[in-house]
């Protein structure tokens, strides 16, 4: 749990230094993923001039042999 707590802090950084720069982002997280209920991302999500939306994916939709339910996060065009 430590190692995927250091992770998301990391992947947090990056983007928040992406919207500080005003560059476009976008992150694949499978459905299952718990990203998007932990604090840290949760508290990215707060931050003042963050908009970010979230689409749903499928991997067989692009040739892949299974499913794999995905979550696509993106920031909003500026």
């Amino acid at each position: 749990m430590k190692t995927a707590n250091y992770m998301v802090g990391r992947v947090v950084i990056l983007l928040m230094i992406l919207q500080a720069k005003r560059i476009w982002w976008c992150l694949e997280q499978p459905c299952n993923s718990l990203l998007e209920r932990h604090p840290l991302f949760q508290r990215f999500l707060t931050l003042t001039g963050v908009q970010v939306r979230r689409l749903s994916t499928s991997m067989v939709w692009f040739g892949g042999p299974t499913k794999k339910p995905s979550w696509i996060y993106s920031s909003d065009l500026f």
